[in-house]
């Protein structure tokens, strides 16, 4: 909470009990969600303050919002439960998680912000290209056909 130098001037001048007691609703307010009950000069301090104590609080709670959505890498087994909650039990989690932690969990150039939702585009992109994950094999060789005119193959 930040106090402004006027406001630390102004209540500097009160008489200390009066003082206090500004003080205290202040902090009740602002930290506890107190509304206070004063009479007289504390009082009417404290409805001075209440705009820029409201705007303080408002200031707070968008920082807390900022600070709440910051990424946390998920553990395998939120993985795992996220991707079987959406129908895949065979999803390899680990397999997931190998893959963003040696890129530092980002996508491209950007920080991720959404471990979920790369899950979902991981799951849609082996869904669309599930030849991708199956074994490539060699053709087998022609057994008929005149290769004579080909060339010399011995």
């Amino acid at each position: 909470m930040n106090f402004r130098r006027n406001t630390y001037q102004a209540i500097k001048n009160l008489p200390k009990d009066v003082r206090a007691d500004v003080y205290d609703a202040v902090f009740a307010y602002v930290f506890d969600c107190l509304e206070p009950s004063l009479d007289g000069a504390a009082s009417g301090m404290f409805e001075l303050l209440r705009p820029e104590l409201d705007a303080e609080l408002k200031r707070m709670q968008k920082d807390s919002k900022s600070k709440s959505t910051r990424f946390t890498p998920p553990e395998v087994a939120q993985v795992k439960a996220y991707a079987t909650e959406k129908g895949f039990p065979n999803f390899d989690a680990e397999k997931f998680c190998d893959f963003y932690i040696s890129k530092g969990w980002m996508v491209g150039k950007n920080k991720m912000k959404d471990w979920k939702a790369a899950v979902r585009t991981w799951l849609k992109e082996n869904k669309t290209n599930t030849n991708q994950d199956q074994p490539v094999t060699a053709l087998a060789p022609r057994t008929t056909g005149d290769y004579s005119k080909h060339g010399n193959w011995d």
